[in-house]
């Protein structure tokens, strides 16, 4: 069994290969907040085109720099994330200022007023966002989840600028309340004791939030520059940590996967199909095993994989005939059995 999954694994690794290096599509649209045109590096996910289904969505600020490692980081954690629709938002200097108790700065008043109903109007956009800056920009996020604490569902500060003790006044006053916010992931790189020490101080007023409404995680191990990519991946890691199903869910069947993506829809508001690759291994453990009520179940799947999530045959088929030319002869009779009997115009059906 182990040997079938270990070559499965490679046979859905080679058919998801990406055929394409374009990481994100220039957007450029006016704003009257900025009187000015604003420039975003919009990556959709590879299913976008193929589905009729919506996608959260991670806004990162200083989007010309950080599009691209956000990109690549989103990418080597596929397997355990949703996938995203990733809008990067060109940020200029000035405007990530700290608003403080001043009118909101039009950059700010860009992204509530103009920016988001963009991307709601004209993407399929799940009711789930995350703020991402780093820096300045980590600053400016920290400031919007203090001042507009429910804009996002998720905030995440990397490495941000603390050195001009504004946030930490904001934070450590007696007065101040954090709840009722939506979860904050801050870091911090290795940056000098003028940042570690207000981000320890920080991280340790807002650690006694109720859980998962806060992380934080110092990398003394990184730079002010690499840290975006550490940073990211412990902040997914925490937000998603219940996304993928686990060994025994897996193993469970059918039933106990659509539970888990049903649970999925009540913790985030938005959900995803059962992994193609998933349904794969399950209907081949299925087909190969030498237990009855096992291969009673293997018609569920296929017909789930057909009709719930609107594939074709074409994948089961090629799971079939990879069984047949590895020594799984029976179980790739059997599959082929089922497969043939939903559809008898598949080329191998009738032929031995």
């Amino acid at each position: 069994m182990k040997n079938i999954l270990v070559l499965l694994l490679s046979l859905v690794a080679n058919s998801l290969m990406a055929d394409s290096l374009s990481y994100a599509q220039r957007v450029v649209i006016p704003s009257k907040a900025l009187g000015d045109d604003r420039l975003l590096q919009i990556s959709l996910p590879d299913s976008y085109s193929k589905s009729t289904r919506s996608y959260p969505v991670i806004y990162l600020l200083h989007g010309q720099w950080d599009t691209l490692p956000a990109a690549a980081t989103l990418s080597m954690l596929e397997s355990s994330l949703p996938e995203f629709i990733v809008v990067g938002i060109e940020g200029r200097g000035p405007e990530l200022k700290p608003a403080g108790k001043q009118e909101r700065s039009n950059f700010y008043q860009f992204i509530l007023s103009e920016l988001l109903p963009y991307v709601k109007e004209n993407y399929r956009t799940a009711p789930y966002s995350i703020l991402s800056g780093h820096s300045n920009a980590g600053r400016f996020t920290v400031d919007m989840w203090l001042h507009d604490g429910e804009a996002f569902n998720e905030f995440y500060a990397f490495s941000p600028s603390l050195d001009d003790a504004y946030l930490s006044k904001l934070i450590m006053a007696e007065n101040f309340d954090a709840n009722g916010r939506s979860p904050l992931t801050l870091t911090m790189a290795d940056e000098g004791e003028h940042m570690l020490s207000p981000f320890q101080e920080i991280s340790k007023k807002l650690a006694t939030l109720p859980e998962g409404s806060f992380n934080s995680k110092h990398f003394p191990e990184e730079s002010h520059s690499t840290t975006r990519h550490a940073s990211l991946r412990f902040a997914l890691s925490k937000s998603f940590a219940v996304w993928n199903p686990s060994r025994e869910v897996k193993k469970a069947g059918l039933a106990s996967l659509q539970a888990h993506y049903n649970g999925l829809l009540e913790k985030y508001g938005f959900t995803e199909d059962i992994p193609m690759e998933t349904l794969q291994r399950l209907a081949a453990s299925y087909a190969i095993s030498e237990d009855a009520d096992k291969q009673a179940k293997l018609q569920p799947v296929l017909n789930y994989f057909v009709k719930q999530q609107g594939h074709s045959l074409k994948p089961m088929v090629e799971i079939a005939q990879f069984l047949l030319a590895n020594n799984y002869q029976q179980g790739g009779e059997r599959m082929r059995a089922s497969l043939c009997e939903m559809d008898s115009k598949i080329e191998f059906c009738g032929a031995k």
